[in-house]
């Protein structure tokens, strides 16, 4: 849609009380529920089959929304009662289609459904929009007035998962998601038993049980001294010397054996990225390890998918401490508060919250939920692949 004077709006005002605090209720508490838009069928400008028809309308539409758009919108008179819940729900959920330069102008784009049909509600831009806010456009892969027998004046009710405009109403300005990677993206959980628990054995050094394990890594780095018996104490700094070069020994060929992507990881990466997020990765991982980790991401083809990866060297302090996170924002050039951050252990809720982002514990590594419960994250979900959901968003494909 490029940038032009627009007709005079009809400028409708709302009063944003008693029925604001309303609607925002039933968008925070029927995440279940579906939020429904009641109006008709209106005609419109005729200027929405130039848009729609954009190489690079077409081609975010068919990637955030999952269909390429029909030529035109369908226009839809809002009845008063919908107007207001539209208005909640514009302000707090869509996806942005982007142009490729300053010559279009952006929109926002809302999934929706007619009946059995998909579509999406499409909001321009304030300097070219021209309707008045009581109309709204829809975008479908088929002429909806002709599939569904529809003429002005009828009536028609959109359905919008409630869900994704929950999500948006208590993560309003997430611009950029921030994963751990061990136990969050790549499934390396058993790896770690495994490694510690063979060096161990090698050098016939008495076994530890696995929930200590946990409790020595929980913290941030490693703490030998939960897990080395009292008699090794006069010569202990030898001790930890022999056990990591025997996990440096023993490492790799378990990791390019048994490391992979934790379920649904590549499709949630593709997703998230496809919907104009950033995506970073913050790791305790040393950079000279790192290609051992990456290995299943590099596979999946998504390692070109994050903007920024810090490791255990890139910060001066590891977490629990922020450092790692502030600079991982600071590299995606997004305010701390604008990142959601995603990790299965104490330690990250922990750095999260210390660097002012949202944070979601998952259940796919080290700690239980009752463990993240306690950090009290704004979510915990079973793995990084219910964020889609609770994003709202469409397939990638």
């Amino acid at each position: 849609m490029k940038n032009e004077k627009p007709d005079t709006n009809v400028q409708q005002g709302c009063r944003m009380g008693r029925a604001e605090r309303r609607v925002s209720r039933m968008i925070r508490n029927e995440a279940e529920n579906e939020v429904k838009l009641t109006g008709r069928i209106v005609s419109g400008a005729r200027r929405a089959a130039q848009f729609t028809q954009l190489d690079w309308v077409e081609a975010q539409c068919s990637a955030k929304l999952g269909f390429r758009p029909y030529p035109g919108t369908l226009n839809i008179e809002l009845l008063p009662e919908s107007l207001l819940t539209f208005l909640m729900i514009q302000a707090n959920s869509g996806m942005e289609l982007t142009p490729p330069d300053s010559s279009f102008c952006a929109a926002t784009v809302i999934p929706v459904s007619l009946g059995y049909l998909s579509g999406a509600l499409v909001i321009p831009a304030e300097e070219v929009r021209i309707h008045g806010q009581n109309v709204v456009e829809v975008v479908a892969p088929v002429c909806v007035r002709e599939v569904l027998g529809l003429k002005d004046g009828d009536e028609i009710t959109l359905v919008v998962q409630a869900r994704a405009a929950a999500w948006r109403h208590f993560f309003p300005f997430i611009r950029a998601v921030i994963f751990d990677l061990d136990g969050t993206l790549i499934d390396t959980k058993e790896i770690f038993f495994l490694v510690i628990e063979t060096a161990f054995e090698r050098l016939r050094l008495p076994a530890v049980s696995r929930p200590t394990l946990v409790e020595a890594a929980a913290e941030g780095g490693f703490d030998w001294d939960r897990i080395l018996p009292e008699a090794f104490a006069g010569r202990k700094e030898e001790v930890v010397h022999r056990i990591q070069a025997a996990i440096e020994e023993i490492s790799p060929p378990l990791f390019l054996e048994r490391n992979c992507l934790i379920e649904g990881a590549e499709e949630i990466l593709r997703t998230l990225s496809a919907a104009n997020l950033a995506l970073g990765v913050v790791t305790s991982t040393k950079a000279r390890h790192m290609s051992l980790k990456l290995g299943p991401i590099k596979k999946a083809g998504v390692e070109k998918l994050f903007q920024a990866v810090v490791t255990a060297d890139d910060a001066e302090r590891q977490k629990p401490a922020p450092d790692p996170l502030l600079e991982c924002a600071r590299r995606l050039g997004t305010a701390p508060g604008q990142c959601l951050y995603v990790g299965d252990m104490r330690m990250d809720i922990r750095a999260g919250k210390s660097a002012g982002m949202r944070t979601i514990g998952v259940l796919t590594g080290f700690d239980t939920r009752a463990t993240l419960e306690a950090e009290e994250p704004d979510m915990i979900l079973n793995s990084v692949a219910g964020l889609k959901e609770k994003f709202g968003l469409v397939d990638y494909q």
